[in-house]
């Protein structure tokens, strides 16, 4: 590996033993994963449905 690549991996190891990621168990990362993937989901169904439903009362009062 060049040498720009070992300091960049250093600096990510020292950065994930300063913040503690490196000691969360792996089921808890995938638990957190797959809950802010459903909250993901679920933001985008919401701006979806209010999306729809604002452009048909637009298109309710224009036709009107």
């Amino acid at each position: 590996m060049s040498d720009a690549a070992n300091r960049t991996s250093l600096s990510v190891e020292m950065t994930t033993e300063d913040f503690g990621i490196d000691k969360i168990p792996v089921g808890d990362r995938a638990f957190a994963v797959a809950y802010l993937t459903m909250v993901g989901v679920a933001m985008i169904g919401w701006l979806y449905v209010i999306t729809r439903a604002g452009l048909a009362a637009i298109g309710w009062i224009i036709s009107g």
